[in-house]
């Protein structure tokens, strides 16, 4: 299954910027890269987005026992006093457990979470994961 993965930089403003990409194939081998707008990517299977590492606060924090139907509403609201903004405009997402029982938390403001969304629809580019640059590291 071919997968494309877009990068979004610190510096991408919307559908029409150029942004860089690559192709993988099934061995996640690179097989084909450059740097256009949304529009004139290629098609692929997969696709996942990449974002610049200074647009996710990624934070350890220890969670309350919680419903996990409330654990949404809740987790910004953990974070509250580590966020330059309000927390209610930040999507924060839990991912793994450390081994001292803290989650891994990351944060991404969630306008620009929209704006990626958004551009990525309006180039008819189907989204199934994002994942901040630091993720991507061995």
């Amino acid at each position: 299954m071919s997968q494309l993965r877009i990068y979004f930089s610190s510096d991408w403003h919307d559908a029409a910027s150029d942004c860089a990409w690559a192709v993988l194939d099934d061995a996640r081998a690179i097989v084909q890269m450059g740097t256009n707008a949304l529009a004139s990517m290629p098609k692929a299977d997969e696709c996942i987005v990449v974002v610049d590492a200074a647009q996710v606060l990624c934070v350890a924090h220890r969670l309350p026992k919680i419903k996990s139907s409330q654990l949404e509403a809740a987790l910004p609201l953990a974070l509250e006093d580590m966020m330059l903004g309000e927390a209610s405009e930040q999507h924060v997402v839990p991912g793994a457990l450390t081994a001292d029982g803290k989650t891994v938390l990351y944060v991404l403001d969630k306008a620009k979470l929209r704006q990626f969304m958004t551009a990525c629809a309006m180039a008819q580019i189907r989204v199934q994961r994002m994942l901040p640059e630091f993720a991507l590291l061995p």
